[in-house]
């Protein structure tokens, strides 16, 4: 199905009976699909865009949401990836996990996992309010180690 995104019309302009209760009914289930996620804080506005085929009415929406903090996101993403894994590794059907393209075998899983790790290790584990004082902390050892917390700077090579 191709829905052109000019067309799209906002879910409060939805018109007719038979439309209304069909459409209305598509965006509460998407709706209540997007709130289950602790990512999606809010939903601002819908729009909507609709085919008529011989097998019903099917309909597309787009959300504009007020996301969560952002670290709230990525523990989503890791999460979800992470069933993925889980579903390889152990046989289970991926019906019920996000899609990820590729291919679900141990060679895959392995690299997702791995990916999955650095983005705790050295993103999530960074995430956090900046501390009054950024720059290099002594280690109980006393060496000088950068702090995670410190700004970090890339040169351009």
């Amino acid at each position: 199905m191709h829905v052109d995104i000019r067309t799209l019309r906002s879910t409060a302009q939805i018109e007719g009976e038979e439309d209304t209760r069909l459409i209305r009914g598509m965006r509460t289930e998407a709706e209540r699909f997007l709130r289950s996620f602790s990512w999606c804080a809010e939903i601002v506005d819908s729009y909507y865009g609709q085919s008529v085929s011989v097998g019903g009415v099917a309909a597309v929406f787009l959300f504009h949401i007020v996301p969560a903090k952002d670290e709230a996101a990525l523990e989503a993403y890791i999460e979800e990836m992470t069933q993925w894994v889980e579903a390889v590794r152990s046989g289970n059907s991926l019906e019920d996990v996000i899609p990820v393209d590729a291919p679900a075998d141990e060679e895959h899983a392995a690299m997702l996992e791995s990916r999955l790790g650095f983005l705790r290790r050295n993103v999530l584990d960074g995430v956090g309010p900046p501390t009054p004082n950024p720059g290099f902390a002594r280690q109980s050892s006393g060496s000088s180690q950068p702090s995670r917390d410190a700004p970090r700077t890339v040169k351009p090579h």
